[in-house]
C-alpha cells in the first residue's frame, strides 16, 4: 500500500509516497477501518449539503466520474482501484439510506411490518414509494445538470 501526502509540505522526503506491509489480518482490518472512514465522510458530506453549508458543485454523476476515472488512471492503477472502491462503498451507503425505492426503503418498512405484526397498507406502501421515486429521480436529474451544464 502506497501513502501520499496531500497538500504542501516542507520535508521533501514527507511527500513521497511510502511502502507498507500488512499482514493478513492486518490488511482486512485496515480495509474495515477505510470503509468506516469512507462511511462517515459520506455521511458528513450527506448532512453538510442538506443543511447547506456545502457546494452543490461537488456532487457529480457519469460524465464527472468519467473525468475522475481518466485522472486517476492517468495516476496509475492503484488510484483507479481505489476510486471504484470509494465510488462502491459510497454507493452502498446511498443504498441504505431509508429512501422508498433503495434498499434502505425497504428495510424501513420490513421494520415497520414487524413492529406492527401486520403489512403495512398497499395503497400507503405505493403512495410512499412514488414520492420516494420522484424523489431520487429529481437527485438524479440534479445532478445529471451539474454534469452536463456546470456550476
Amino acid at each position: 500500500v502506497r501513502i501520499g501526502i496531500i497538500g504542501v509540505v516542507n520535508n521533501e522526503e514527507m511527500g513521497q509516497p511510502r511502502l507498507i506491509t500488512y499482514t493478513p489480518g492486518q490488511a482486512v482490518w485496515e480495509g474495515i477501518a477505510e470503509t468506516g472512514h469512507i462511511i462517515a465522510r459520506t455521511g458528513q458530506f450527506l448532512k453538510r449539503f442538506v443543511t447547506g453549508r456545502e457546494d452543490r458543485c461537488q456532487l457529480g454523476g457519469p460524465v464527472r466520474i468519467a473525468e475522475m476515472s481518466g485522472k486517476a488512471a492517468a495516476l496509475g492503477f492503484e488510484w483507479l482501484v481505489q476510486l471504484v472502491a470509494l465510488l462502491s462503498v459510497g454507493i452502498g451507503f446511498l443504498n441504505l439510506l431509508p429512501i422508498p425505492p433503495l434498499d434502505g426503503g425497504h428495510l424501513v418498512f420490513y421494520g415497520i411490518e414487524a413492529a406492527i405484526r401486520r403489512p403495512v397498507p398497499e395503497r400507503l406502501m405505493e403512495g410512499v414509494y412514488r414520492v420516494g421515486l420522484l424523489l431520487v429521480l429529481a437527485f438524479m436529474m440534479f445532478v445529471f445538470w451539474n454534469d452536463i451544464f456546470g456550476c
